[in-house]
Formats: C-alpha cells, structure tokens, sequence
C-alpha cells in the first residue's frame, strides 16, 4: 500500500490553485487508490474535472523532472512511468493536449495526420518546420525557410497550409465563459 506525499498544483488564469486542491481532494497521507484518482480526474459529476484544466489552452504546465523531484521519496517509481503518463495523457482528445509548448502540441497533432504521415517527405518537412523554424514561419520569412528545408516554393506552401490547419491552443475550444458574457 502507498500513501501519498506532497502533491501541489499550480492555479491558471481560470480556476485557483485552492480550487485545484478542492476538485481532487487530495491529501498528504491519503491511501493511493488508482481507481479513486481517476475517478477524481476525469468522471467528476458536475462535469468540470482536472483532465479539463490543467491549462487554459491544453498545455501541461510542469515539468517532468520538476513533478519527479516531487516523487523521489516514492518507492517503485520510475521516471520512465511519468514518461508514460504524459503520453497516456497526449493521447487525449483533443490531440495536441497535454502537450509543454507550441512545437509540442503542433507535433503531437501532425503524428496523427494520416494523410500527411503516409508522405515521408512532406511530414519530414513539416516536422523540421516545426521543430526547428517556427519563428521563420511565424515572420512569414519564406526565403529563409525555403533556403532552410532547401525546397521549391510549392513544397514550402504545402508545409504552410497544413501546419496552420493544426491547432496550437488545443484546449481553448473547452474554456469556460463566464456566465455574463
């Protein structure tokens, strides 16, 4: 049996770190029963549960290595189980969530492109895109990137297309409105 240590979260500009605290009712000490943490992150009754906000925009805001020195005491755990959490945790609808910046999240949702994924080239040039040249695309510096990827202007203008059809703020479709709006 495990008892939990020290969990802490963070607030967003949306929901209080105390609110946080108050949606999963966590304690230091507490029996670690999976089943109840679930329960606790994603079926909470009223319909607003942790899996929802964590981020405004569907970003997770902490580091592995940050949430991992928080566990060193915990016994049997490895980092590579918090590796597997945060992809467990991306695998979630809508893709891109769970993702730590905008690279990330535009990735994530790239991977499950099909239609892009089965065209080596391409998604190797959208990859490199994002990866490495997101400020060149963001200043429209085409010359620069064409020099970069060293592709014609139709490849480039394809990559284009299909990277602004992706979603970098994957969770804002979810925000809440506050109700005299």
């Amino acid at each position: 049996k495990f008892h939990l240590r020290e969990i802490t979260f963070t607030g967003n500009t949306k929901y209080t770190t105390g609110q946080l605290d108050s949606l999963l009712g966590l304690k230091r000490g507490d029996l670690y029963d999976v089943a109840e943490l679930e329960k606790r992150l994603f079926m909470n009754p009223k319909g607003i549960d942790l899996s929802t906000l964590y981020s405004d925009d569907g970003y997770l805001t902490v580091e592995l290595e940050d949430l991992w020195e928080t566990l060193q005491d915990e016994p049997d755990l490895e980092f590579e189980e918090l590796g597997a959490a945060l992809r467990l945790l991306q695998s979630f609808d809508p893709p891109g969530v769970g993702a730590r910046n905008a690279a990330e999240c535009l990735l994530l949702q790239l991977a499950q492109r099909k239609d892009i994924t089965c065209q080596h080239s391409l998604y190797t040039h959208c990859q490199q895109i994002i990866r490495d040249h997101l400020g060149l695309l963001a200043q429209r510096d085409f010359t620069k990137l064409k020099k970069a990827l060293n592709v014609d202007e139709d490849v480039l203008k394809t990559c284009h297309q299909i990277i602004r059809s992706l979603e970098p703020f994957p969770g804002a479709r979810f925000r809440r409105i506050d109700d005299d709006h």
